[in-house]
């Protein structure tokens, strides 16, 4: 399927193959067969192109991630952060996954308390928060 979805991709003609919605299904493509260096490098492009898309950021520190590449990934997130940091819990996760990946415990703690104050998704995932670990939040 992701052969077909692919050649449907590379029938794109003229302008419309540097599309945001192609550039789009791209990375999904790329996310799906795993192809960290050609996602990465198809996220960047996004991000570059239009840093109010969130995916574009997001889907490029997730790549570099894959890559064992943790350093970058937390650099992608924080630089995203003035444009997307006040309303995505999933780059505040995303951040707490890489903090602890870098052994930055309380950093760790800190995104994860924002990523569960921004997307109940989050604080609904964490059985921890019965034992006082989000108290914090519950005021």
């Amino acid at each position: 399927m992701l052969v077909e979805a692919s050649d449907e991709l590379e029938s794109i003609e003229g302008d419309h193959r540097l599309s945001n919605e192609v550039l789009i299904l791209r990375s999904d493509l790329y996310m799906q067969a795993k192809q960290w260096d050609l996602l990465e490098a198809m996220a960047r492009k996004l991000a570059q192109r239009d840093p109010s898309y969130e995916k574009g950021w997001i889907d490029r520190a997730y790549a570099l991630r894959e890559m064992e590449r943790v350093p970058a990934a937390k650099a992608v997130l924080l630089e995203a952060e003035p444009i997307h940091g006040k309303e995505s819990g999933v780059l505040h996760y995303n951040l707490a996954c890489y903090h602890c990946l870098l052994g930055e415990l309380e950093e760790t703690k800190t995104r994860l308390r924002r990523a569960c104050q921004l997307s109940e998704e989050f604080y609904e995932s964490y059985p921890e928060r019965d034992a006082g670990v989000y108290a914090d939040e519950a005021g």
